[in-house]
């Protein structure tokens, strides 16, 4: 039961060696294609295998970063945004207190003079 359920969330975080594995392709892409000219066409089959598979990784962590970084730059801006608001209604209630207020004094005035 809990054990299947903890293994997707422990699946969809990156491994420390995946990412060093993505940090190397990424620090050098041209370290795949070295000593290619000493492979025969099964060691290049199986290195071309391996790099299409780090490179899908790669993409896929890619957008996974990229939908994390949208997802705070959201939240960010909702926070910005109700806090705009909370600002807005606090000067709206002061105005309204004010006018109402002066409203007050003027009827107060008017009926004192009476």
């Amino acid at each position: 039961g809990s054990s299947s359920a903890a293994a997707p969330a422990a699946a969809a975080e990156p491994t420390q060696a995946k990412v060093h594995s993505l940090a190397s392709l990424a620090s050098s892409p041209a370290a795949l294609a070295s000593g290619l000219d000493a492979l025969d066409r099964p060691q290049l089959e199986a290195r071309l295998a391996s790099a299409v598979q780090q490179l899908r990784e790669r993409a896929k962590w890619e957008a996974l970063r990229q939908h994390d970084m949208w997802r705070r730059a959201e939240t960010g801006a909702w926070a910005k945004y109700a806090e705009l608001l909370a600002e807005q209604r606090t000067a709206l209630m002061l105005q309204h207190e004010r006018e109402v207020s002066e409203a007050r004094s003027a009827l107060e005035l008017a009926a004192a003079s009476r």
